[in-house]
């Protein structure tokens, strides 16, 4: 929705609607052994918030998820780059 439309916090002194929001990534501890490049992508692996906005929007506009995803790695390679360093 912030893509698509200037919007922006309130000020929520009492928090009404909660705190900071975030994601996790939760794996298989055994997953290190059986496939430790993925971990490592996933140790490094990190929106910024409004990164996957545009991707999101693209999608409700009709567009394939994967040419989206495509579209926004294409556009940010350097950041691409970085998670997948040290990776095979």
């Amino acid at each position: 929705m912030f893509a698509k439309w200037k919007l922006k916090f309130l000020d929520d002194p009492k928090k009404v609607f909660g705190g900071a929001e975030h994601v996790d990534n939760v794996i298989n501890p055994q997953l290190e052994t059986k496939a430790a490049p993925v971990v490592a992508f996933l140790k490094k692996f990190q929106w910024k918030p409004g990164e996957i906005d545009s991707v999101m929007l693209a999608t409700e506009n009709g567009n394939n998820p994967t040419d989206a995803a495509d579209a926004w790695i294409s556009a940010h390679t350097d950041r691409v780059d970085s998670w997948l360093a040290g990776t095979k």
